[in-house]
């Protein structure tokens, strides 16, 4: 299988929890209670990491071909404004 994220269900349990694997080797533990030590709920902070391996590089470093800044805001939503 070959994907940044890998969750799996705790036994008898129906909550999904589970490890995201980033592409610089970050491995974190998906659960509600890690989530909250960096103030973030689960979902939050899979979207904030899946965010920071789709777009790659900060807003600031994104240029046009033309070599001009490209401002992106990333919404609740997902979709790039």
């Amino acid at each position: 299988m070959n994907a940044d994220s890998v969750l799996q269900a705790k036994p008898g349990e129906n909550e999904p929890v589970g490890i995201l694997l980033h592409r610089d080797g970050v491995v974190l533990d998906l659960d509600e209670e890690t989530a909250a030590i960096f103030g973030s709920s689960r979902l939050e902070l899979i979207g904030k990491l899946l965010v920071d391996l789709v777009v790659g590089e900060p807003p600031a470093k994104v240029f046009s071909r033309e070599g001009e800044p490209v401002p992106i805001e990333i919404l609740r939503s997902g979709e790039r404004k």
